[in-house]
């Protein structure tokens, strides 16, 4: 198993852990992702954490922000994947920005965090889906960037360079892999499906936000129908959204669709060797009166570390 390795926030070196319980990630391709470790009371990380603020735990190419601790029967230490940085820094309000999906949100991070983190551009000539986004509140620089990339099927990953001494903020651009996923295919076990249409929607009300007045009077907001698909009687189903104005309204109500997510142990199918976060796959479940074939965008990965056990499990969304 790798090493544990903690460093404060200047890349200084704190200590060299091997000797843990269990050690847990959740990494995901344009999220927040979590760990989580487990050591006994005596080992000598409980005093580095509990006296310290401002750490970063590494195991190989994963990293995390420590966010907090609990000592009970074991010291468990709790941390975010470095994306969470961003949720540190505001975005003000803004007009109309048109423009490459990576493209903005590099922009974005270099206007809010150019002081801590280094934005890493490609010199590929990768093809961008051309967006335009408003902002009309002020929102956490996470928020921003986790909404931006989504609109072109990005990702994105804050780095702790510890070769470099460098916070760095990168792009993932993904690609589709050829490999199927199935129990037949034995490179997947215990495969899981979920469908979930509780949020569909075809319409939704909000708020809509008015001018003043002539006189400098602020007008009453009023409610607003916005639909995306014509449907009528039992199948026109609404929803109350918190958007302000239309544009607003249209992106939340294309997150309101039927959920597809699945879940399988990798067999022979490993990260960083077989795909990368992002990448979409297709995946074969076939079980009693039951067979789908999907194909998936591999949004995140649970790993984990045990004394009898160590597993890698893709996480997949439609």
């Amino acid at each position: 198993m790798e090493d544990i390795k903690f460093y404060d926030f200047e890349f200084n070196l704190l200590a060299i852990q091997n000797d843990f319980i269990s050690v847990n990630w959740q990494i995901y391709f344009n999220d927040i992702g979590q760990f989580e470790a487990h050591f006994s009371n005596d080992s000598e990380i409980v005093k580095i954490i509990t006296g310290k603020q401002y750490i970063v735990a590494v195991q190989g190419e994963k990293a995390a922000v420590i966010v907090g601790w609990q000592s009970s029967e074991d010291f468990a230490v709790f941390g975010r994947t470095c994306n969470w940085i961003l949720s540190k820094r505001v975005v003000p309000a803004f007009e109309i920005k048109t423009g490459g999906c990576g493209e903005l949100a590099n922009q974005m991070v270099m206007e809010i965090f150019s002081d801590a983190l280094t934005v890493e551009t490609t010199d590929e000539n990768i093809s961008q889906k051309t967006v335009e986004i408003i902002q009309e509140d002020y929102r956490l620089l996470s928020d921003a960037v986790i909404d931006c990339l989504e609109l072109g099927n990005l990702g994105h990953r804050v780095i702790f360079d510890t070769k470099q001494k460098k916070w760095l903020f990168k792009i993932i651009y993904p690609k589709e892999i050829l490999t199927v996923i199935s129990e037949g295919n034995r490179n997947g076990a215990e495969l899981e499906f979920l469908s979930d249409c509780i949020d569909l929607c075809s319409g939704g009300w909000y708020l809509k936000e008015q001018e003043k007045a002539d006189d400098g009077t602020v007008l009453e907001p009023i409610w607003s129908l916005k639909e995306i698909k014509a449907l009528n009687g039992i199948y026109r189903w609404e929803s109350i959204l918190s958007a302000r104005s239309e544009t607003e309204a249209v992106k939340e109500l294309e997150k309101k669709k039927i959920k597809n997510s699945a879940k399988a142990l990798a067999v022979d199918f490993a990260w960083h060797t077989d795909y990368e976060l992002g990448d979409t796959v297709k995946m074969k479940i076939e079980k009693a009166g039951f067979e789908k074939t999907a194909l998936m965008r591999i949004v995140g990965v649970h790993l984990w570390y045990e004394e009898n056990d160590v597993g890698e499990q893709p996480i997949m969304e439609e």
